[in-house]
């Protein structure tokens, strides 16, 4: 596995969805039999059976190529420009396959756009997240449809479950006890996660429902753009009085994910782009209603009415309209949240991802 920006340290991984999905499909397939070794930029603390190792540029990459050439069948890249083409060279030595996985597709073309071009001809596989990622790569790049191949991301069905003692403690701890709690869990500081609609529609779910706290977990703003999209979201929430009614926390530790998911009456992601956005699935998994924008992805995770609720994107109104369905039937919202677990145990547990992914692996080396 390559992937220049996994962190690993004792609060768990370090970043945003790439490192946590190589990181759970990495312990899935080791615990099927596969040795694994994760090849990052960064140091990390130890991995039960899985090996690290540093590299901190092309050069020593293609080094480690060199040297562990006659040892790996399979590179998997989870980032187009790990693999260089002096790298590709390499290769054919010990007969290994290639793999370039796309978890995200551009929205602009940058300088990398071209770069990601040559590399994916040069692969022997694109595997993608989603049927909407495999449509863009190919209308854009120009390949054959038969070399991309659709493996979605996947949860940890056994960590990602409903807890609710830990939820009701949470809440305690948070000063949240007795409020309806709707929560967002992301970099909620990017413009491209819709979070501006969600605040646009608190003051109509607040007006029906005064006891609705929001909170909003993630990487706090980075860039001058994300922290001007907060700037603007915290003036509005303070134009309508709603201060007391919002939440923003900053990183939380994996072990803490499930009881955060948990304490959740809603989950709610009203992204404007979404390659596959790994929270509602571990929303889904922990028996949590969700409601999520009807971008990218989403269409294919959530079956509307079913397993959680599509609104239409950039539509603050929808968005409201579909909380506020939740929260005034709590028939409903069991009801979405037992199906929600129920798609997450039977189509996206990382187990059987990760023997989807072996099975891709093989018919590559046959």
């Amino acid at each position: 596995m390559l992937c220049p920006q996994f962190g690993y340290s004792s609060r768990g991984v370090e970043g945003g969805g790439v490192p946590h999905a190589v990181y759970y499909l990495s312990r899935a397939l080791s615990k099927l039999g596969v040795e694994v070794c994760i090849v990052t930029e960064s140091d990390c603390a130890p991995i039960d059976g899985i090996k690290i190792i540093t590299a901190r540029s092309h050069f020593q990459l293609y080094s480690l190529f060199k040297t562990f050439r006659k040892g790996f069948t399979i590179y998997h890249s989870h980032y187009s420009r790990c693999l260089p083409h002096s790298a590709y060279t390499s290769l054919p030595v010990n007969r290994a396959r290639t793999v370039i996985e796309v978890h995200h597709f551009p929205l602009r073309r940058t300088k990398s756009y071209s770069r990601s071009g040559i590399a994916y001809r040069l692969s022997d596989s694109i595997l993608t997240v989603s049927q909407w990622n495999a449509d863009k790569i190919v209308s854009n790049y120009g390949l054959p449809r038969n070399k991309v191949k659709i493996i979605p991301n996947g949860v940890d069905t056994e960590v990602f479950t409903y807890l609710p003692n830990e939820a009701s403690r949470l809440k305690k701890t948070l000063g949240l006890d007795g409020r309806k709690v709707i929560l967002f869990v992301g970099h909620y500081a990017s413009p491209y996660k819709g979070v501006k609609y969600l605040v646009k529609a608190a003051p109509k779910i607040v007006a029906r429902i005064p006891n609705a706290s929001f909170v909003l977990v993630g990487i706090p703003a980075e860039e001058e753009p994300e922290q001007k999209n907060v700037e603007e979201m915290k003036a509005e929430i303070k134009n309508h009085g709603l201060e007391a009614n919002f939440h923003f926390l900053d990183f939380v530790g994996d072990s803490l994910l499930p009881a955060m998911y948990s304490m959740a009456d809603v989950f709610v992601h009203p992204s404007v782009y979404e390659s596959f956005g790994l929270p509602p699935l571990e929303a889904m998994a922990c028996r949590r209603p969700v409601v999520v924008s009807d971008a990218g992805v989403f269409p294919e995770l959530v079956r509307s009415g079913s397993n959680g609720i599509l609104v239409r994107s950039q539509d603050e109104q929808a968005l409201g309209d579909g909380i506020l369905d939740v929260l005034s039937d709590s028939e409903f919202a069991n009801r979405l949240g037992g199906e929600a677990r129920k798609t997450a145990v039977e189509e996206y547990d990382w187990i059987s991802v990760a023997s989807r992914t072996i099975q891709h692996y093989s018919s590559l080396l046959s």
